[in-house]
């Protein structure tokens, strides 16, 4: 998407930067993100460290994403933030040397379909939650939509706040269909 759309919210499945900055804001509300390290999964081109910089002071932003053009367009975009090219899930996760992060936040990663998407998720979201110091914060599209589009994802809201809370952290927050049928959790440390 990097090459059609460029630096646009657009590379990163965004409909427009109104939407983006919308879930952006939601996932937010995960805590004080003030003087805070912030690793963002799934970072495309960073547009998350621009949201975060832009209305909290002192934010140490680490984006990692397994789009080696996405890492590349990111690092020339914002050269005072780290970025790293690292699946969190694969067996090579291990080389994703930097440090766990106060909070760990992902938008968007879980919107496209294909096969076993919602264990995809879980993995993903249990790999990240590891990296979280304070806690982690993401999203994805409930099941309980009234309008599905093909090639999307839609997760069983209650299936993911079950693995949450069964796997990570009995200290989980869902918020569902706050926008269409968008869902936000929160994960927390003890």
């Amino acid at each position: 998407m990097i090459g059609k759309y460029g630096d646009d919210p657009r590379s990163s499945h965004y409909t427009n930067a109104e939407s983006q900055e919308f879930r952006f804001a939601q996932l937010c509300r995960v805590g004080d993100i003030n003087n805070k390290t912030v690793l963002d999964v799934g970072c495309g081109i960073g547009d998350l460290c621009v949201y975060l910089r832009s209305r909290f002071d002192r934010v140490d932003y680490t984006g990692i994403d397994i789009n080696p053009d996405a890492i590349e367009f990111a690092k020339k975009k914002h050269r005072d933030a780290s970025f790293h090219l690292c699946d969190l899930t694969s067996e090579n996760r291990d080389r994703c040397e930097f440090p766990n992060q106060d909070y760990v936040m992902t938008s968007g990663v879980f919107n496209n379909s294909f096969l076993d998407s919602t264990e995809y998720l879980e993995e993903l979201v249990k790999a990240a939650f590891n990296k979280s110091i304070i806690g982690l914060a993401f999203n994805f599209i409930s099941d309980q939509a009234h309008k599905k589009d093909k090639g999307m994802a839609y997760h069983d809201p209650l299936r993911v706040l079950q693995f949450c809370m069964d796997t990570l952290s009995e200290r989980t927050t869902m918020f569902h269909r706050y926008e269409r049928a968008d869902v936000s959790i929160f994960v927390y440390r003890e």
